[in-house]
């Protein structure tokens, strides 16, 4: 069973100038959210959180104060991989804030059972790496 005072930070891409992109986006991060909190994982996700409040601000310039603090208070970072993550200027910022403040980061490879499994440290280790040039 997860501990419940480890808070987990889901790092997921959002941002984009298609509305059904951030909506796909929005609702993939809630299911995986709702799978995880479900099995017992204590998880905050700013997309999830911030969506219905975002008022057409979709940028993270706008998010990342509030993004960042959330980082530097929890115990873990996972990434949620879809599509645009690579690219996704604010997971790049966490990513590096994690890595800073010593949160270990980890990139999912299924969730859909709730139970997560995740890449293998060296696959995740380039990613990040790629992710943060």
């Amino acid at each position: 069973m997860p501990d419940p005072k480890t808070l987990i930070y889901l790092a997921s891409p959002f941002s984009d100038p298609t509305p059904q992109v951030r909506e796909e986006r929005f609702h993939l991060a809630a299911a995986a959210m709702g799978r995880l909190i479900a099995a017992g994982f204590f998880i905050i996700s700013p997309v999830v959180a911030t969506y219905p409040l975002a008022g057409g601000r979709w940028e993270f310039e706008v998010w990342s104060r509030w993004c960042l603090s959330l980082v530097d208070r929890s115990d873990l970072l996972w990434i949620l991989p879809l599509n645009g993550w690579r690219e996704s200027v604010g997971i790049r910022a966490e990513v590096a804030l994690a890595r800073r403040i010593n949160v270990p980061v980890r990139i999912l490879a299924d969730w859909s059972d709730g139970v997560p499994s995740f890449l293998n440290e060296w696959e995740a280790e380039r990613r990040i790496e790629e992710l943060l040039r």
